[in-house]
């Protein structure tokens, strides 16, 4: 999901659904990706623009949400093995990657792209993964990532690109650790298959 000018944008399938905050109870308004988008996982805006990761088409799209009144159609915007889960900071985008048929292979990393009005893509880290969650710390220098294979939460060091998996230590071991948030503190996990969310000290 994606909260941002005043309206709720939440992926579902292969559709972007837009509700008004303002107006809760109007009818959403959906925007289609193209046939075969099957699997639309997440968004991430800079400026005017949000972006929409589309994993099982190796695609991110942009959507012009410059005028809520005229929200543009996606359009598609840079070529990624499978991107899964986004990250915006200032100008640039990043980039977790997860394999759609479960097999991982050595594109399966996380990415940068260093500016979005000139998109290039970089490797974070060369260890390939199923990753799917991404977020800051709280002071901003190192990046939480999870993975499902092996199933994990694991910190990236930005200054040194260092990887250190975090320890979380459960009764019921994470099974799919998705989409991530860090708030006061804390990083929100939620697992998946265990239909739980699992919150751990940052």
């Amino acid at each position: 999901m994606y909260v941002g000018k005043g309206h709720l944008f939440v992926c579902d399938v292969n559709k972007v659904v837009v509700y008004d905050l303002a107006r809760r109870e109007a009818q959403p308004r959906i925007l289609s990706l193209p046939e075969g988008c099957l699997f639309v996982n997440d968004l991430a805006a800079v400026g005017d623009t949000l972006y929409a990761s589309v994993t099982n088409a190796d695609q991110i799209f942009k959507i012009d949400i410059s005028d809520m009144a005229n929200i543009g159609a996606p359009v598609e915007w840079l070529t990624v093995p499978g991107p899964n889960g986004l990250l915006a900071d200032g100008e640039s985008l990043y980039i977790a990657s997860y394999p759609a048929d479960g097999n991982t292979r050595p594109e399966h990393t996380i990415y940068r792209v260093a500016d979005v009005a000139a998109p290039a893509l970089e490797k974070v880290i060369d260890a390939p993964g199923q990753y799917d969650g991404i977020a800051f710390s709280a002071d901003s220098t190192a990046l939480y990532i999870t993975n499902w294979a092996p199933a994990g939460l694991s910190r990236i060091d930005l200054n040194t690109g260092t990887v250190t998996p975090v320890s979380v230590e459960l009764e019921q071991p994470l099974v799919g650790p998705a989409d991530i948030s860090v708030a006061d503190g804390h990083i929100y996990i939620p697992d998946l298959p265990n239909s739980r969310v699992v919150v751990v000290a940052e």
